[in-house]
């Protein structure tokens, strides 16, 4: 009788539900509409089945633009202490002096923003990090935010605030 009822409703064109004889035919499902039935069926047995979110991959061809990468916040508590990263690689400067020469670039950037009274460029750590310390947390908090995603030398730099404490440790 099921069957009856499974063969008229086919030839009404709603659905069309057959025997499971291996010839094919039958309920075909691609992966999201058999989520959308486990749903269903997980609804009506009272379970709630999470839906997952859908991804969307951003294409890119000839007429479309890659989206500019996100630059995230200036980390840490504001201060008088800030630290740049991503200013340099050591392992591939070969000028002589080209840690004073990026001091200088450093000090005259800062300066805009505000007096700056310590600077120290970090040759032995990785990350090409620049340590910077104001008078002010007005200034320190205009330049981390000023320097905060822009490019020196084709980098991406990344400002963060620092600790006196860490700060002093980090330079000594």
């Amino acid at each position: 009788m099921a069957m009856q009822a499974a063969q008229q409703q086919s030839a009404s064109g709603n659905w069309k539900l057959d025997a499971d004889d291996g010839g094919g035919a039958g309920l075909a499902l691609n992966s999201h509409s058999r989520v959308l039935l486990m749903a269903k069926l997980g609804e009506n047995a009272g379970i709630k089945v999470p839906l997952p979110t859908p991804t969307l991959i951003p294409l890119i061809g000839p007429n479309t633009t890659p989206a500019p990468p996100v630059i995230p916040p200036v980390g840490g508590i504001p201060s008088v202490s800030i630290l740049i990263c991503n200013m340099f690689d050591a392992a591939t400067e070969t000028e002589p002096h080209w840690d004073e020469d990026i001091r200088e670039d450093v000090l005259e950037e800062c300066s805009k923003h505000g007096q700056v009274e310590h600077i120290k460029v970090d040759t032995v750590r990785q990350g090409g990090m620049v340590f910077v310390r104001f008078n002010s947390i007005d200034a320190a908090t205009k330049t981390a935010n000023a320097l905060n995603g822009r490019f020196f030398a084709g980098r991406t730099i990344i400002s963060a605030f620092l600790e006196r404490s860490v700060y002093d440790e980090m330079v000594r």
